[in-house]
């Protein structure tokens, strides 16, 4: 990966150091607990309370099935575009990466899904025109896929640390790197979903 480094470290909204990642078994406790908890990952959004429709064709309207009619909690994390308002979104722990690099991190939870969004200016110089970054720059496409994979690893640990993420779904393959972050903590359980096939 281009430019962002393995470790980060956790601020709060007011940029004070929170402490520092530590390995988390994603051991099942489902035993003791019903139903499991999902953390789901999309660059393509769609958040019904907030009337905000990120999409680009097909997928942002699975995006929209799950958000409204995940049968467990969950959270769904997306990075941010440009001109789009966040307005109700309310800032949480930040993440700082070893570089200095910061992502902004802000959450909406108006029922059973927690919604995450991530802001950086690698995220929100694309547009809901221009959701996906452009493969055509090379060294720019692999920076932005490492940041975004990082942040959803991150988001994955904190999440099996509070005890409410159980497994990992990548609604899109933009996300499908996050777990290679995860092998100093053990990678969570990971459906496969095949869209779009023809048979």
């Amino acid at each position: 990966m281009v430019g962002i480094p393995l470790f980060a470290i956790e601020v709060d909204a007011a940029s004070s150091v929170a402490g520092q990642l530590t390995p988390v078994s994603w051991q099942s406790t489902q035993k003791d607990k019903a139903p499991y908890g999902v953390l789901m990952s999309c660059l393509e959004h769609v958040v019904p309370s907030e009337g905000i429709k990120v999409v680009a064709g097909g997928l942002g309207n699975v995006a929209a099935l799950y958000v409204e009619r995940l049968p467990c909690p969950g959270k769904f994390v997306f990075a941010k575009v440009g001109g789009v308002e966040y307005t109700n979104f309310t800032p949480s722990r930040s993440i700082v990466f070893a570089d200095g690099t910061v992502v902004k991190v802000s959450t909406l939870k108006p029922a059973h899904v927690e919604f995450i969004a991530l802001d950086h200016e690698m995220f929100t110089f694309r547009t809901k025109s221009n959701i996906y970054p452009d493969g055509r720059d090379p060294e720019a496409f692999v920076a932005f896929k490492s940041l975004w994979n990082r942040c959803v690893a991150e988001l994955l640990v904190r999440g099996r640390a509070a005890g409410d993420v159980d497994v990992y779904h990548a609604l899109d393959f933009h996300g499908g790197l996050a777990p290679l972050y995860l092998e100093a903590s053990g990678l969570p359980p990971i459906p496969v979903a095949l869209a779009s096939a023809d048979e």
